[in-house]
Order: C-alpha cells, then structure tokens, then sequence
C-alpha cells in the first residue's frame, strides 16, 4: 500500500539521517559512512522487493509467547496485546504475500494450569482466533525437560489438548527433542520426554516437531534417531503392523547440521522435513552444501521467531525481535543458495508445509 511504502522510505531515511549527522561530526568516518548508505539503499529495496511479491508464503515454526514476552521484557501487561496488534503496529515487518504462521507451544508453564505464574491458556485460545494462526503444535522443549518429566498434570494436559484438535488448532506434537550443548536438563530426562513426545505422535497421528542440537556433552542426532527406531518398533510390535509401517512426519526443526547427518535422517525417516531459519545468514560451507543437496521438496521455512532476526529487517520492528512474516528473507536465501528464483522457493516451502501439516488452501 501507499502508507506502508511511505512508512519504509521514512524507515530508511531515518537510518540514513543517523549516518549522515555522524559523518559531520567526524569526516574521518568518510568511508563507514558510504558503506552504511550503500548497506540503507540495499535494505530499501529487499523490503520493496519482499512487499510487491504475490506468493504466499508461511513461517512453519515461530513462537509467539516467546514474542510477546521479548516484546515486554518477560513482563505480562494487562492488554494482552498479540499477533494482530504486532501486525498493525510494524506493518513493514509482514508483507502482503505473508499467508501465516505455525506457533510451537513448547514451555509447559504457559498451557499447564497451577504450576507457574505464567500460566495465560485465556490468551492462547484468544490469540488463536486470529486467522494468521494456521495452526499450533504443543509439547515440552529439552530446557524444561527436567522439571516436568515427572509431573503427571503436565502429561494430562498435554494429552487433552492433542485430544482436542478443532479447539487449539493442533497440527504436530513439540518441538522436542535432544539438546547437549547448553541444557541443564540431565540426558536422562531429555530422552524420557521425547520418548513419551513420540508415543504420543503416534497415538494422535500427528506429525513430530524435532529439536537436536549437538554440542560437548555429546551428539544429539543419535540420541534422536535411536529413541525414534526404538518406539517405533514397540509401535509396530503392539498394533502388529507390516514392517515398514508406521513412519512418522516429521519436521527437523532449525537443521544446521551437514549433508551426511541429513543423509542419516531421509535414510531412516522416509518423511522426514528440514526446516531452515535465519541461521542460514551464518551457514559455513558444510552447511550450505546440505541445503544445496536436501530436495526442495524437503524443505521447511522457519522463522523461529523471536530468535534469528535477519538484518534487513532491522529497524521495522523491536531490535532482535523476529517476527513471522520475516521468513521471507531466510527464503530469499535458500533461492540463492539453491539457484532457484524466490517465487520458485516461497511456493515449494508453502506447498511442504500444508503437505506435512496436512492443512488446506490458507
């Protein structure tokens, strides 16, 4: 629109203005100067480009209460303010094309009633109104592993709302998972809450959303895939299926690993989805190979939001704050590094995701 395309260019004016009063203070700065502008002038026109393309694209992956949570410094003010507000409010973080978004629900506290001072399910289900909400996936990060594996109320709950998919727009159980490279949950608690987090994605029938990160205390990715074959054969073995049933969907949530683990998970995954963030700015060569490599159809497009702001988003929205509609720029990317145009990738992420979320036309 008009308004947005005035707000953009006073955005980068703005920023410019900035690099121009400190050029005059300082002449010797001369040359950080020219390359700010030249930087404004680039970031104009990707936020142009972004808001005139037509193909819808989702963010399959992003966290809102933890948006809402940056937005206000940890603090729960009484407006309750969410994903409507924010798209009022920074217009220019959301293109037009942008069709919505997946939100992972994934510290207990939130859903599970007397147990925590966070607890706001009243703001869940009113932010689930929003038509931008596609759908949620529920379950318990590796962070939190260790204080609530052994709380029944939390394996209730969960088990409720999965049981309830009309109501809380249930698409996949998670994210969960392995997380060995700053998590003080013990590996102990870590694997027996993903191993009732699969259970109970083939209970309902639903795709798994999976966190492995590896890191000193060890690899993540065979801590995973081990707990996936493991149940999956006591699966198989309790309901007498054929060999190779039942498969999971499953999306790998924020891959950052090389081609050869990536190998490992299409091998013993046969539906197995790699979703990418904002981290693929930082990718090293490994990892680029594994997205040149991974088929398109394979792909997922994440945000993670609030985390992995890309930079040419700076100053449209709170500083290091990630919103949804940014997933654009981390497709912008995949295209480059994948030698495709960004209409090609926008529409093959869109189709991955209502392919392994099982969801219509949005």
């Amino acid at each position: 629109s008009d308004e947005l395309s005035k707000r953009l260019s006073r955005i980068v004016t703005r920023i410019a203005g900035q690099s121009r009063s400190n050029s005059s203070i300082e002449p010797q700065r001369n040359e950080s100067y020219v390359k700010e502008e030249k930087f404004n002038m680039q970031h104009e026109m990707t936020l142009t480009k972004y808001h005139s393309t037509n193909v819808p694209y989702i963010d399959s992956h992003c966290h809102t209460d933890f948006i809402y949570s940056m937005l206000h410094r940890h603090k729960y003010p009484e407006d309750h303010e969410g994903i409507n507000d924010w798209v009022d409010k920074y217009p220019a973080a959301f293109p037009k094309s942008f069709a919505g978004f997946i939100a992972n629900f994934i510290k207990p506290g939130l859903f599970v009633n007397g147990t925590e001072s966070e607890f706001d399910m009243e703001w869940i289900l009113r932010e689930l109104e929003s038509s931008l909400y596609i759908g949620t996936t529920w379950g318990c990060h590796p962070h939190h592993a260790e204080t609530w594996w052994k709380i029944g109320t939390f394996w209730t709950t969960l088990d409720h709302i999965l049981s309830n998919v009309s109501q809380y727009k249930v698409l996949a159980v998670g994210e969960c998972g392995i997380d060995l490279h700053r998590c003080e949950s013990s590996l102990e608690s870590q694997k027996a809450v993903f191993d009732k987090h699969v259970a109970l994605a083939y209970k309902h029938k639903l795709p798994l959303v999976v966190h492995c990160r590896n890191g000193k205390q060890g690899n993540s990715e065979d801590e995973c895939l081990k707990i996936l074959k493991e149940v999956r054969y006591e699966i198989r073995k309790i309901q007498q299926m054929e060999k190779n049933h039942p498969f999971l969907k499953i999306h790998r949530h924020c891959y950052t690993e090389n081609w050869s683990t990536a190998q490992r998970w299409l091998k013993q995954c046969p539906d197995v989805h790699f979703g990418f963030t904002g981290a693929v700015f930082s990718f090293n060569e490994g990892q680029i190979e594994a997205i040149r490599r991974i088929p398109l159809d394979r792909i997922l497009l994440e945000t993670d939001g609030p985390y992995f702001k890309p930079k040419c988003f700076e100053g449209v929205a709170p500083s290091k704050v990630c919103m949804p509609g940014m997933a654009i720029a981390t497709a912008e990317r995949l295209a480059e590094i994948k030698n495709v145009p960004l209409e090609e990738m926008l529409r093959a992420t869109y189709n991955n995701a209502r392919r392994v979320y099982q969801v219509p036309v949005f």
